[in-house]
């Protein structure tokens, strides 16, 4: 007889000998499978599906609204009068459609932090499908051994509140394989979620591999904007309800003239507004410990916030007598400011909940995601000071202190960088990135060190870097044999570049050799064109035409080298400088970053300097730093080197320093700039001395 839900699951896993145990309603255990390359997942359980009708929108993750009460204290949950708008109609009409049909569908809510897209969800389940079963797993650990388990049965909402708690992190790409799965299924079921732009443009648009499930999980959505704004209509429709419901009469009177209900309603600006324009002898104090808060998840810490840690950080963020006046118990204080409630419903920062216990877990915070929103747009060229970068030592998680790393590598703090990667060697690729940095900084004997040592653990990537810096020096002789180690590690570009060397020195035979076993290792992406490419060229001296004809077009249909069209190109091909800037305008209002590059250049080009900056901030704003530093460039060649710096300057600490190292280079005759280019910048901003 065949075995079905967790019965047929313990079988299947028992069997494959690779599995982790997950708990099932408190008592009963059973196996699922142990995903390749995901990390076990601590206390996963299977979530049992309720009645739509059953569901709190408390318990759903929808926000408490402000009260309308002026002097109330904190009370009971409050959920204003609903008011349905436009993209109301879009969602309840698909859930309509999908009840009477036979699919399983994916339906992600997408809008800013505090814009409603959690409420608009919860009302039009409750409204459409109030009859069916509700699912709503807590973390990706639950997702997936719910998933396995069959929980999510025809005529079940699967509940996925801020997707990204799913999608992102080690076990991402298993829970979007696994949703991928569920939507093959007979239905009818619906998997809705709500996701911030930034994380849906991110996880949609990323080539990299590692994210190739996400991003063909998204590629299945319906996807429903929620407006950050209330419409005119929409604030008639309120108005015509605030005698009904004082909550609605508050955010009417505050949030008429911005349209920013939804916000109000969550108190996401009067948090803005007690973290920016701090009150009292402690509100520094307190604005400092959040401002650490804010950068920590900014820069990519996931897990919640350890109070020793950000306690350590503050310093920087005070003044010299900030620092000098502040009492012994500061502390305490700057805490409670962190943590009083703001319109009695929200605080910067929130205790975090013990995963499987009662109560919070001690010594961590999580920080309000609205403040979040606000401190990353806002503090996006501040890089934090060096208190922060000595406190992160504090961070345990492995992939935290990674994080951190990698942002301070990105921002051109080489030294911090380091100090963090030495904290997790034991990490994959982190021993090729300190040999990389040990090489930049002069020092060979420790770059060889780390290299032989991720040799040792199986990993030829820094052998591989050492090597392509010999053939940089011109040491051919001395990178050939480093190659070669890492070829017999299996690293495909190791056996790439030795079919290179071969080639150059005319010994075609060893070069075909190498190119092929690289082809057949694994090599992807430009590389593999490369060598196809090369290895035409060999058989065609060797005569045989046809194979070489093939890889050709297998080159030709392969990864190309990306090369940005010149200006004058782009102009001529529009037909002319306003033809080409009007398109461009087009696609910018569309999205387009690359858009607002184009464009920045284009007025540069024009000598509206101003109108250049302003498209380059645009792009900044957006995520794309290399308007600015492109306009660093095109200053410096242009002779007007203190605004190039300035710009390459805000680049690198927005997160791009190619245009700093660029300037580096040209100037490098100068101590200060040979300081840069090689030991990179101190925490504030100046060139860092020697530090290894």
């Amino acid at each position: 007889m065949e075995q079905n839900g967790p019965d047929r699951v313990r079988q299947q896993a028992k069997a494959s000998g690779n599995a982790q145990i997950i708990q099932v309603a408190g008592d009963q255990h059973i196996y699922v499978h142990a995903l390749e390359g995901v990390p076990p997942l601590p206390n996963a359980s299977v979530e049992k599906a309720r009645p739509v009708s059953e569901w709190t929108a408390a318990q759903l993750g929808v926000h408490a609204a402000i009260s309308g009460e002026q002097h109330s204290k904190s009370g009971p949950f409050v959920l204003p009068t609903y008011l349905r708008r436009h993209h109301d109609e879009g969602l309840r009409d698909r859930i309509e459609t999908i009840a009477r049909g036979a699919l399983t569908e994916f339906e992600v809510l997408r809008g800013g932090s505090c814009t409603g897209k959690t409420r608009t969800a919860f009302e039009a389940v409750q409204a459409c499908v109030s009859d069916w079963q509700l699912l709503f797993p807590k973390d990706a650990g639950s997702l997936l051994a719910s998933l396995a388990a069959d929980v999510v049965q025809p005529q079940t909402v699967l509940w996925l509140n801020e997707a990204q708690n799913y999608l992102d992190g080690p076990a991402g790409e298993a829970c979007a394989a696994a949703l991928r799965r569920l939507l093959e299924a007979d239905g009818p079921r619906i998997v809705i979620a709500t996701l911030w732009p930034e994380y849906y443009q991110e996880y949609s648009t990323s080539q990299v591999r590692e994210r190739a499930q996400v991003r063909a999980l998204l590629d299945q959505a319906t996807v429903h904007d929620v407006p950050d704004h209330f419409s005119g209509i929409d604030l008639t429709a309120l108005e015509q309800k605030i005698h009904l419901d004082r909550s609605l009469a508050t955010v009417h009177h505050t949030s008429k003239a911005t349209g920013l209900v939804t916000q109000t309603l969550a108190a996401g600006p009067d948090l803005v507004d007690h973290y920016e324009r701090p009150t009292g002898p402690f509100g520094p104090y307190g604005k400092a410990l959040i401002t650490a808060a804010i950068d920590a998840q900014r820069l990519g810490v996931t897990e919640p916030l350890p109070l020793d840690f950000l306690t350590a950080a503050v310093p920087g963020y005070l003044t010299d007598t900030q620092r000098a006046t502040a009492p012994h118990d500061w502390e305490t204080h700057a805490l409670a400011y962190a943590r009083a409630p703001i319109k009695n419903v929200v605080s910067a920062f929130s205790p975090v909940p013990h995963p499987i216990g009662m109560g919070a877990c001690p010594g961590v915070v999580q920080l309000a995601d609205y403040l979040f929103h606000h401190g990353r747009s806002g503090r996006r060229f501040d890089v934090p000071p060096e208190s922060f970068w000595n406190a992160a030592h504090l961070l345990a998680n492995a992939a935290d202190l990674h994080a951190l790393a990698d942002a301070a590598r990105a921002r051109g703090r080489i030294f911090h960088a380091t100090s963090l990667y030495l904290r997790i060697a034991e990490r994959p690729g982190v021993l090729a990135l300190l040999t990389e940095m040990a090489h930049q900084v002069g020092n060979e004997s420790r770059a060889e060190t780390f290299a032989y040592q991720a040799a040792e653990r199986g990993d030829g990537s820094a052998l591989v870097i050492l090597a392509a810096a010999r053939m940089e020096d011109g040491d051919s002789n001395g990178a050939e044999p480093l190659y070669r180690q890492a070829a017999d590690l299996g690293h495909p570009e190791a056996l790439l570049a030795l079919g290179h060397i071969r080639k150059r020195a005319r010994d075609s035979i060893r070069a075909e050799q190498f190119y092929r076993q690289a082809m057949d290792g694994g090599l992807s992406g430009y590389g593999l064109t490369e060598a196809r490419r090369a290895l035409a060229e060999i058989v065609r001296k060797f005569g045989r035409q046809g194979e070489a004809e093939r890889l050709q077009r297998q080159a030709a249909g392969g990864v190309q080298q990306f090369r940005l069209r010149s200006l004058v190109d782009i102009q001529q091909r529009a037909g002319s400088k306003e033809v080409a800037e009007s398109k461009f305008e087009e696609f910018a209002a569309d999205g387009d970053r690359m858009a607002l590059v184009v464009l920045a250049e284009m007025r540069e080009d024009a000598g509206d300097k101003a109108a250049a900056e302003e498209y380059a901030h645009k792009a900044a704003a957006a995520g794309l730093m290399d308007g600015l530093a492109n306009l660093a460039i095109i200053r410096a060649n242009a002779g007007d080197l203190a605004s190039a710096e300035r710009l390459a300057r805000l680049a690198a600490d927005g997160g791009v320093t190619w245009a700093l190292w660029e300037l580096a280079r040209v100037d490098k005759d100068q101590s200060q700039w040979r300081r840069v280019l090689r030991y990179g910048l101190t925490a504030d901003g100046h060139p860092s001395d020697s530090w290894w």
